[in-house]
């Protein structure tokens, strides 16, 4: 027996029309399933609706934090000295 969870047309129904559909084509920047997927997991941490401009916000940040994460790591790696990077 089917379960709606793996109904054959349940399913090719979702892939011709994604959730991420309903992202707007104004945002370019990112993917729609990015957006869409950014969304997803971060409305759990909101009150308000996440719009694909926060979505954008969201990825733009935690791309930047990765940037400087990967500089403390190679500045760490590079000299050895975790305490003054740290410090500053």
């Amino acid at each position: 027996m089917l379960s709606e969870g793996n109904d054959p047309q349940r399913l090719l129904a979702a892939e011709i029309n994604p959730p991420y559909a309903e992202v707007p084509t104004t945002c370019s920047k990112y993917s729609k399933e990015l957006i869409y997927e950014t969304i997803k997991v971060w409305q759990q941490y909101s009150d308000a609706k996440l719009t694909a401009r926060d979505a954008e916000e969201i990825i733009t940040n935690m791309v930047g934090l990765y940037q400087y994460c990967e500089f403390i790591a190679s500045t760490i790696g590079a000299t050895g000295e975790t305490a003054k990077v740290l410090d500053a």
